[in-house]
């Protein structure tokens, strides 16, 4: 019963802490149902040890390997304008995207380089000069182009995993303060050739007010650890959840093993979309019973 004890304190110790980490939060309702709860006692080790610490920006710096593709972003930009122009001209179905499904209501879309370790066979086949770039950099566990249209919108979240930072090159963009993210309300605005390093597990948004589309490679960077051994440790979650999350281009690439089951999830979040605007509270209170659920199953394995 004490090590029942001490795994509940963990648990909700750590996501008290996530939730009252920034200036922006969630309602009360929104961050206990939130899917980055399940993964908070699981972050809080990347917090803890965290080698270029725990701020919503980050020094670029940091990272001296990704100077390489701020000093190559006019090849990096030739290949993106090309694949959103003859490859993937429209967004994918959203239903085989697990991981970014809900920012392809508006327009956005992307065009996937690697994921977790594989770059993808269309991105071999239509943007070759991108991939060797990124390959030579390890620290890179995924990337894409991503490319928002005028009037784009993201609304608020956060993600859920802390062990990867969120990296953004501006290739095409408005260069307007009108084009921007904000993390944890701090705004940035994109530029040609210009990159941000950011905590992704902060709460941040996105928009775009202007009259022009922003391409960007938007990438997931290792957070390196201190001491280092430990980064073999913590990463070993990559091989066994992340690389099941992986997306297609086009009909050439392969589907990860929970995005060939996301489908029937999808059509079921539909349904309690439409559930959820008829009955608000009674969802959130269907997903905070799921969520509890799901930790409870959860402690009573670690017991």
């Amino acid at each position: 019963m004490i090590t029942l004890g001490i795994v509940v304190a963990i648990f909700v110790l750590s996501n008290v802490y996530i939730v009252l980490r920034g200036r922006v939060r969630h309602s009360f309702a929104r961050a206990i149902s939130d899917h980055a709860t399940l993964l908070a006692p699981f972050n809080l080790l990347f917090y803890v040890f965290s080698a270029v610490g725990r701020r919503n920006y980050l020094k670029v710096e940091d990272m001296p390997a990704l100077a390489k593709l701020r000093a190559n972003w006019p090849t990096l930009l030739a290949e993106a304008e090309q694949v959103f122009a003859e490859v993937l001209p429209a967004p994918v179905d959203p239903k085989y995207d697990l991981a970014f499904h809900s920012f392809m209501k508006k327009g956005w879309n992307r065009f996937y380089l690697c994921w977790y370790g594989k770059p993808l066979p269309s991105a071999l086949r239509h943007a070759p000069k991108s991939v060797a770039l990124l390959k030579d950099i390890p620290e890179i566990r995924g990337a894409m182009f991503a490319l928002l249209p005028p009037g784009g919108k993201l609304g608020k979240h956060r993600d859920p995993y802390a062990g990867a930072l969120r990296y953004h090159l501006g290739l095409k963009t408005p260069n307007d303060d009108r084009c921007w993210i904000k993390v944890d309300g701090e705004p940035y605005s994109w530029r040609d050739g210009q990159d941000v390093l950011f905590d992704e597990t902060f709460i941040h948004e996105a928009a775009n007010q202007t009259e022009q589309r922003r391409i960007i490679l938007f990438a997931d960077v290792r957070r390196p650890l201190r001491p280092k051994f430990l980064e073999k440790v913590a990463y070993g979650a990559e091989k066994l959840l992340l690389t099941q999350t992986a997306s297609i281009n086009t009909d050439e690439d392969r589907i990860g093993g929970l995005n060939t089951i996301f489908p029937a999830f999808w059509y079921f979040r539909r349904f309690m979309k439409r559930f959820k605007q008829k009955h608000r509270t009674a969802y959130h209170v269907w997903k905070a019973f799921a969520l509890l659920s799901i930790a409870g199953l959860l402690v009573w394995a670690a017991w």
